[in-house]
């Protein structure tokens, strides 16, 4: 009698390999605040207000490590944004 072989999984499961979020800063420039939707569109992270709201409706953007849905959030000096493959400092 032989003894059964042991075969791979298959399919195969994908590996997560661990994604390094782009850091990036912006200066407030002496104003109070600036709208998420308008700074995500500022930086280029979305394509355009459209696509910044949606995103932020559909849970898609952290703001100090929370969920927000708030399109016109107010952030300010000190909050950290978090959208897709990015990580937004505000000074």
């Amino acid at each position: 009698m032989t003894k059964p072989s042991t075969s791979p999984t298959f399919p195969p499961k994908p590996s997560k390999a661990a994604t390094k979020k782009q850091a990036l800063v912006f200066e407030l420039n002496g104003q109070e605040f600036i709208e998420l939707n308008k700074l995500l569109k500022l930086l280029g992270l979305a394509e355009s207000g459209g696509e910044a709201g949606m995103s932020i409706v559909a849970g898609e953007v952290k703001v100090n490590n929370a969920v927000v849905n708030e399109k016109r959030k107010k952030v300010r000096s000190g909050f950290k944004i978090e959208f897709r493959d990015a990580v937004v400092t505000i000074i």
